[in-house]
């Protein structure tokens, strides 16, 4: 009977879909626990709160939606029974309460996303202390409370769109049952058309309730001009949003008393109020702009253009720049140079692209390795504060050859890199290559505060997938030759469940075979740094460009920027989505053991306040490590953000503002082949003050369309004074050089015009560093490093070839600063002899192992690789003979020296 019944094995199936969904949606949030917990215990407080939310956003949106859609068909049930016995089936409730589970369960499905997320800012919301100019409400509504009204009445708005537009198809389908005739006999059942216009009565209500957060809307216009309510918004459209949502009820009960009288012209024509007045206040609005506005419009937008300006300055922190005016002396001589030795000694002569791509040739040392990124910090190193430049060598199994690309070699065996390189950024050696003070493997270091105690990297900038460790065979290793298994904390522990559910999640049916996965063996997920913090805090933003740095118990540690933004901060010009943004979070990740911790440091921001209310053991209690915070930098990302705001909002007056008066650009240089581009925002180590030399983030402007230099803007990254942002404006009356008149002087200079052709002539590329605007001593002085290189892109190693330095219509090309001072200034002071970074040993152990490639990828016919391989070894055999030439050729100018 039971396999006869068609309704028993739709049941049945329904229930075992039911069961398979509900055990997918269980072991997905135990695995998502279990991430929470791996990272570190504390954070399974963030889960919890985060799933307590949803979880109760969800239940009580389910019975709500259940209980309005039971009721809804109950009425649509008595409408069609009262009307005919033929609709007597429709008594039973059994489909009626299973269709409203259903549709309950999608629509709180729904709800969860727009509302869940709104929940916990509003119950835990701070006060900014500062007002809007046009509602006079705090800030902190628009951030915390508003968002949460506004997904509450969206929903609600929703729902009652759904009831209407269902209960038609509802009426449609069992009383109109498709029929024209019988669907215009519809009209005459009271009952139905009472049901329908009720809902449409309650729809409309809601809507009227969010005329309220509509007027609001203009706080936050983006117009072409600026963003905020300009004097139409505030004359006529914020009048119209205040008397509609009274004028939209009246419509909507008279209309339904025509209804219900039949009366449906007057009812067209009553529907029709709610248009036309629209229409009459565009046209009202048309007719202001046009005659009110436009005649005068400096005055009359003047009040809203200074809230504009007030407001984008506080959002980005810009309020709080010190400006200060900068003359250009001409003055600089052999006695301010000695006296700003801190400045002088200090300038950065390596650029980031050439060094990234020096790394790669020299520091990869493995094909698997690869540098993708280098970072300024500061350390202090035998007693003097050094600014380095330290990058990670990270792991990169798409660089393996395809014979190795198994799944062995990818999940288990290479799990990790070696250690970092690091060189200081005012020094390079005697072949103009960069000055490694970290480099190898082992890794080694001149310096015993950059001595590393455990080098490898399980969690990186770029590792993109998870690797299983506590293998059978173990892990490739470069320090131990016979294999190393992983003896940190990360990890999730494979055990059978662990194993099927993550064998699942991943599509991965090798985990369930491999027969090197033993009892004692982990699964790192998470394992990209980024990712990582994102999985507990991804409410916040984060900075593009993680720090690796060496603490000072010698582990490897990366430092995240992370950010706190809001897109409702009245009248403040927008960047990408959000017009507020604070670097309010650092954080901490251990890069052995992915440890992570989070750091409040701007205690004043009231987002990461709120933040703190909602998730009370996510941040540290503890101020920022000391060990640490001499390493911290200002972020790239929230500086350019900041940069690019001052192009306008460095302006104050309405009346310049809108006259476009003084706006700048960010200054352009020359890089490869001459090609243009804005100067790249750069960390140099100078003294701000005429005190001790600390690392600044820099950006010199120009006047918009023009090229003479008219400010630069410094942010000091330092102790006390971090964050501090300074604004030099120079004098308006005189023409200071900007970035791109000194590269064109340098084009037109004979000496080094010269020395470019003679370089490209023999088959090297020439190719500029960044161009550095240095202020010293109300002067300015201007560096830029020039490269040669030769060979493929790939192949080709940078080397810098001049320093050169402009000052004051004078432009000069030596291999070091000294010389450039000397020439310049009549400054004498030796040039330091460095230490090559590579010696003969280092030299041939590039040999074996591009050898060792060429070999191997002929074995395997991978000629490509083959090709690749020769042209390293080639490379490789040119620096061999070049060092060991070098080498020759100072022994025998000692020799010679002696006998003299």
């Amino acid at each position: 009977m039971f396999k006869k019944n068609p309704v028993f094995k739709m049941t049945v199936a329904a229930v075992i879909a039911f069961l398979i969904l509900v055990l997918i949606v269980v072991c997905g949030i135990y695995m998502d626990y279990m991430e929470y917990l791996e990272i570190g215990s504390q954070y399974t407080s963030v889960f919890w709160v985060d799933f307590n939310a949803k979880s109760l956003t969800f239940i009580v949106s389910f019975f709500i939606f259940f209980i309005i859609l039971f009721v809804n068909f109950t009425v649509i049930r008595m409408n069609l029974v009262g009307i005919d016995n033929s609709f007597s089936y429709l008594k039973k409730n059994f489909w009626f309460i299973i269709s409203s589970i259903v549709i309950s369960i999608i629509m709180s499905v729904i709800s969860l996303r727009t509302i869940a997320d709104t929940i916990m800012p509003f119950l835990n919301s701070e006060f900014f202390g500062k007002g809007d100019p046009i509602f006079y409400k705090d800030i902190g509504y628009y951030v915390f409370q508003r968002p949460f009204f506004i997904a509450m009445t969206g929903i609600l708005q929703s729902s009652m769109a759904f009831m209407i537009f269902f209960s038609i198809i509802l009426y449609a389908v069992f009383y109109g049952k498709f029929d024209f005739y019988n669907m215009k006999n519809i009209l005459k059942e009271k009952g139905i058309i009472i049901h329908i216009i009720s809902l449409v009565m309650i729809y409309f209500v809601i809507k009227a309730t969010t005329y309220k957060f509509v007027q609001e809307n203009i706080l936050f216009a983006q117009n072409s001009d600026f963003v905020g309510a300009k004097y139409t918004d505030l004359k006529v459209w914020l009048k119209f949003y205040n008397a509609i949502p009274v004028i939209l009820i009246l419509v909507v009960v008279i209309t339904t008393i025509f209804v219900l009288r039949q009366k449906f012209k007057q009812a067209f024509f009553s529907v029709m109020v709610y248009p036309v007045i629209f229409i009459l206040t565009s046209v009202i609005a048309s007719v202001v702009n046009v005659m009110v506005v436009d005649p005068n419009e400096m005055a009359v937008q003047s009040e809203y253009i200074q809230h504009n300006i007030d407001y984008t300055r506080s959002a980005y922190k810009l309020d709080n720049a010190e400006e200060r005016n900068y003359d250009v002396n001409n003055d600089l001589d052999e006695k301010k140079i000695m006296d700003n030795l801190d400045t002088v000694d200090n300038i950065r002569i390596t650029d980031f692209d050439q060094a990234v791509n020096v790394l790669n040739q020299l520091q990869s040392l493995k094909s698997y390795y690869s540098f993708t990124d280098s970072d300024i910090v500061t350390y202090t190193l035998n007693g003097e504060t050094t600014a380095v430049s330290i990058a990670a060598r990270e792991i990169n199994t798409d660089k393996l050859e395809k014979s190795a690309k198994t799944y062995v070699n990818e999940k288990m065996r290479y799990t990790h890199s070696i250690g970092v390189v690091a060189h200081k950024i005012n020094t390079v050696n005697e072949n103009g290559h960069l000055d490694f003070i970290v480099k190898n493997i082992p890794v080694t270091s001149e310096y015993n505060e950059l001595k590393i105690t455990e080098p490898r990297i399980y969690y990186g900038e770029t590792k993109n997938d998870y690797v299983i460790v506590g293998t059978k065979d173990g892990e490739l290793d470069d320090i131990e030759k016979n294999g190393y298994y992983y003896q940190g904390s990360g990890g999730i522990g494979l055990n059978f469940i662990n194993r099927i559910i993550l064998a699942a999640r991943e599509t991965d049916f090798n985990m369930l075979i491999s027969s090197q996965i033993t009892s004692n063996s982990k699964i790192l997920v998470n394992t990209n740094i980024t990712e990582r913090v994102k999985k507990i805090a991804p409410f916040l933003k984060y900075d593009s460009d993680p720090t690796i740095v060496i603490d000072s118990d010698g582990s490897l540690k990366w430092i995240i920027d992370a950010y706190t933004t809001t897109e409702y901060y009245p009248y403040a010009e927008y960047s990408n989505n959000y017009n507020y943004i604070r670097n309010s979070v650092k954080i901490v990740v251990d890069a052995y053991n992915g440890t992570v911790k989070f750091y409040i440091v701007d205690n004043d921001d009231p987002i990461v306040k709120c933040y703190n209310k909602i998730y009370p053991d996510l941040f540290e209690k503890k101020s920022f490590p000391s060990s640490l915070k001499e390493h911290i930098r200002y972020p790239m990302d929230i500086f350019n953000i900041q940069s690019t705001m001052l192009q306008k909002y460095h302006i104050k007056s309405a009346a310049e503002f809108y006259q476009r008066k003084g706006v700048w650009s960010i200054s352009n240089e020359k890089m490869l082949e001459n090609n243009t581009q804005p100067v790249k925002p750069y960390y140099n180590y100078m003294s701000v003050d005429g005190g001790k030399a600390e690392l600044v983030l820099m950006l010199p402007y120009t006047l918009a369309n023009k090229d003479n230099m008219i400010s630069w803007l410094a942010v000091r990254c330092t102790g006390e004074n971090y964050g501090q942002i300074i604004i030099y404006n120079f004098p308006q009356s005189e023409n200071i050089s900007g970035t791109y008149q000194i590269e064109n002087r340098i084009d037109s200079d004979s000496e080094i015009s010269k020395d470019i052709s003679l370089w490209e002539s023999s088959g090297s590329s020439v190719i500029r560093g960044n161009m550095l605007v240095i202020p010293i001593s109300n002067n300015i002085l201007y560096v830029e490093p020039v490269y040669i290189t030769s060979g493929t892109e790939d192949s080709a190693l940078p080397q810098l070839a001049r320093i050169v330095v402009s000052y004051n219509e004078k432009v000069v090309s030596e291999p070091t600063l000294n010389r450039c001072f000397e020439r310049l200034f009549g400054v004498k002071r030796p040039d330091e002899e460095k230490s090559q970074e590579y010696d003969v040993t280092d030299y041939i152990r590039n040999a074996v192992e591009s050898y060792n490639r060429v070999k191997n990828s002929s074995l395997s016919g991978d000629w490509a690789e083959f090709g690749k391989a020769m042209e390293d070894l080639d490379n490789d055999m040119n620096n061999l003979s070049n060092q060991v030439l070098n080498e020759n050729e100072n022994a025998i100018s000692d020799n010679v020296q002696q006998e003299s």
